[in-house]
C-alpha cells in the first residue's frame, strides 16, 4: 500500500529550467532529473547521445531545432531518452525502469525516484497515429508528444515539472486527465533511479 502523498522537495533549478530548443523537452527533463543530483549537460550534448532515428523508439525522430513539431519533427519515445540516460555521463551512473501507468510513477516516486512522463503537449485531446517505418515496422506515435517530470503526488494528482517555455501545463495535473494522457503512448515514462 502506496502513502496517500508523496512529495520529492522543489529543485529550484529544475522547477525553473526550460527547455533551449522547440523539441528538446525529452533531454530537458532528462536535465531536471540530474539538477536534483547537482548535475547538468548541455542539450545539445544530450541529443547527440540521444541520436537520430526515423524510429522515435530508437532515437530522436526529425530535427529538433524545427520551430514546429508535427509526425515528422516529433521526438523520442521511453526506449531511446532510456538507452540516452543509462549512457550517460557514463555507464552506472542511473537505472532507468519503464513506468505503465500512475500506479507505477506514485511507486517510483516513494523510492525518490523521479519520472519522466510522456503526455500531448499542454495535455491537448490527441490521438494515436500508426507510422509505417522504411524498413517495414510500425510504430505508434501521438501528435504533440510531449514530457514532464513528475515528482510528487497525492490522492488527486501529480506534481510536475514542465520543461516548455510557453504552451505549458500547470504545476499539478490531475490524476484522471494525467492517466489519460500518459496511456497514449506505448511507453507512458520512465523512472530514473540514481546508482550513486
Amino acid at each position: 500500500m502506496l502513502p496517500p502523498t508523496w512529495y520529492i522537495p522543489d529543485n529550484a533549478q529544475a522547477r525553473d529550467l526550460r527547455q533551449r530548443y522547440n523539441l528538446t523537452c525529452e533531454v530537458c527533463a532528462f536535465r531536471q532529473v540530474m539538477l536534483h543530483y547537482s548535475m547538468d549537460a548541455p542539450e545539445e550534448q544530450l541529443q547527440q547521445v540521444l541520436g537520430r532515428d526515423e524510429n522515435p523508439n530508437r532515437g530522436f525522430r526529425g530535427a529538433y531545432w524545427s520551430n514546429w513539431g508535427d509526425l515528422d519533427n516529433y521526438g523520442a519515445h521511453a526506449p531511446a531518452v532510456k538507452a540516452m540516460i543509462e549512457g550517460f555521463p557514463r555507464p552506472g551512473v542511473f537505472a532507468v525502469h519503464y513506468v505503465a501507468n500512475l500506479d507505477q510513477a506514485a511507486e517510483a516516486l516513494t523510492r525518490n525516484w523521479l519520472v519522466i512522463a510522456w503526455i500531448p503537449v499542454e495535455m491537448r485531446r490527441s490521438y494515436r497515429v500508426p507510422v509505417r517505418m522504411s524498413n517495414g515496422e510500425q510504430v505508434v506515435l501521438v501528435p504533440g508528444e510531449h514530457t514532464v517530470t513528475l515528482h510528487g503526488y497525492d490522492d488527486g494528482g501529480f506534481y510536475v515539472y514542465d520543461p516548455r517555455p510557453n504552451m505549458r501545463v500547470p504545476d499539478y495535473i490531475a490524476a484522471g486527465p494525467l492517466g489519460q494522457a500518459v496511456a497514449l503512448f506505448d511507453y507512458p515514462g520512465l523512472a530514473v533511479q540514481p546508482l550513486f
